[in-house]
């Protein structure tokens, strides 16, 4: 499936694609992945986005609507609102069409729910190994995409917050995300000097402080359009950000912390472009829809539990 699973986009075919096919069929050395662009991305990467495609039929997006919908009839006791935000989910324009580009986005939904929601289970039972298995899967992510070293960090931080027992559970979490993800960072960082064109522009010094501020204002004009554009976000987005306002700020909120997530996501996702030497508004309508369906999942398996249950007669987890 690696050979032969490749949309009709110049990225996938030039890059990806070309990647997925080195790695199915080349007996070279594996640094040999690394001659068509983005060297420091992960290997999983290629070889998910295959293996997805052909479980799905090119429908990547059902793995993660399928996985968060189990989350959050888990969390809310009802089959009803299970189904129903797998279909919110499915209903946003720019949810279809990035899955159908066979980019990882899909994947990394995958692997980032499936490590939220083993954190969900242990604020459950307290079974330590749903911590490991959240740092596994806190690790595919980060083999899925850069993008994913971010959820760690934050997803860690989270736990930190939520945990009793924060030196011995964060220990276990974070040790097992380091195990598994440190031979990628040694291959690429140590051995052949890898590095990621994302981030070269973000060095913090007063210049830099200046260069980001002044290009604020352009990119959340940019962002704005994009949001507000029923086209791409239809209502769900719109009424999701609304949710998710309310939700912070009302007292009956149980798992605020749990909010924040998806948020900081955002934010951290800002200030790397922001700090990007390209193009503000380039790199904004290039990169920043991809990257508000990314955390997008986030948002629905920690607001629509938290609604749920207000609603009268629904069945709560409490």
């Amino acid at each position: 499936m690696s050979v032969v699973v490749v949309p009709d986009d110049w990225d996938a075919w030039a890059i990806w694609g070309a990647k997925a096919k080195v790695l199915a069929l080349g007996k070279g050395p594996l640094i040999d992945v690394t001659h068509f662009g983005h060297p420091d991305y992960p290997l999983l990467w290629p070889s998910v986005w295959a293996f997805s495609g052909w479980c799905t039929g090119g429908w990547e997006e059902q793995w993660s609507r399928g996985w968060g919908a189990l989350i959050i009839r888990r969390k809310t006791q009802s089959e009803m609102a299970g189904m129903l935000t797998a279909a919110f989910f499915l209903s946003v324009p720019m949810v279809p069409l990035l899955a159908s580009w066979s980019y990882a986005e899909a994947p990394l939904w995958l692997m980032m729910l499936c490590a939220l929601a083993c954190l969900f289970r242990w604020q459950e039972r307290g079974n330590m190994r749903d911590i490991v298995m959240a740092g596994i899967f806190a690790a595919a992510a980060a083999y899925t995409k850069n993008e994913g070293v971010l959820f760690a960090l934050l997803l860690g931080c989270w736990f930190a917050a939520v945990s009793g027992k924060r030196v011995v559970s964060v220990t276990f979490f974070f040790g097992v995300f380091l195990v598994c993800y440190a031979p990628w960072i040694y291959w690429t960082r140590v051995v052949h000097d890898l590095g990621s064109h994302t981030t070269t522009g973000l060095h913090l010094s007063a210049e830099t402080l200046r260069w980001a501020a002044d290009r604020l204002p352009a990119a959340v004009e940019a962002i704005r359009r994009m949001w507000i554009d029923i086209r791409q976000w239809s209502i769900v987005g719109w009424g999701m950000g609304i949710a998710w306002v309310y939700l912070l700020f009302s007292p009956r909120t149980r798992n605020r912390l749990a909010l924040l997530l998806p948020a900081f996501m955002l934010a951290a996702f800002l200030t790397v472009v922001l700090f990007h030497t390209a193009d503000i508004t380039w790199q904004v309508n290039t990169s920043w829809n991809r990257l508000s369906v990314q955390v997008f999942p986030l948002f629905f398996v920690t607001v629509i539990p938290e609604i749920w249950r207000r609603l009268p007669g629904s069945r709560r987890d409490d």
